[in-house]
C-alpha cells in the first residue's frame, strides 16, 4: 500500500479532447463535419444510457474495476454538464475552420480530459 495519495481515486487518463458542437447550428459554424450533440443523443439521459453500456462492457471485459463503475459515469455527467454549460463560440470570434487533422488552438476552449463516446 502506498503511504501517499490517493489511492481510492480513479485518476484521469492524461490527455484532452475537443467536443462535440452542442448543436447544428454550432457545427455549422464551426464547419465540423463531425454530427453535434444534439444530433447524437437525445438528451443527457440518452449520453448516459450509452455510457453506462460502454462502461458496463470495460467492467465485463476487465478493462475497468467494478468499483470504478459508477465514479466513471459520475466523470461522464460531469463532463456532458461541462460542455453544455460552456459559451457558444461568439459570431465575430475569429476561427479557423475544421480540418481533417483536428480544430486549431483556437477551438480548444472546450478541451477537456476524457474520451469521447460515439
Amino acid at each position: 500500500m502506498p503511504s501517499a495519495g490517493a489511492r481510492e481515486q480513479r485518476v484521469s487518463f492524461v490527455g484532452s479532447f475537443f467536443p462535440f458542437a452542442r448543436t447544428r447550428a454550432e457545427r455549422e459554424h464551426l464547419h465540423d463535419p463531425r454530427l453535434s450533440i444534439e444530433e447524437r443523443y437525445a438528451d443527457r439521459a440518452d449520453y448516459l444510457r450509452r455510457a453506462a453500456t460502454v462502461v458496463d462492457s470495460l467492467v465485463a471485459r476487465r478493462l475497468l474495476l467494478e468499483r470504478d463503475r459508477n465514479t466513471s459515469l459520475e466523470r461522464c455527467g460531469f463532463l456532458w454538464d461541462a460542455v453544455m454549460a460552456a459559451a457558444p463560440p461568439h459570431a465575430s470570434a475569429q476561427r479557423e475552420p475544421y480540418s481533417h487533422r483536428g480544430l486549431s488552438a483556437s477551438q480548444s476552449g472546450w478541451a477537456a480530459t476524457a474520451k469521447t463516446l460515439h
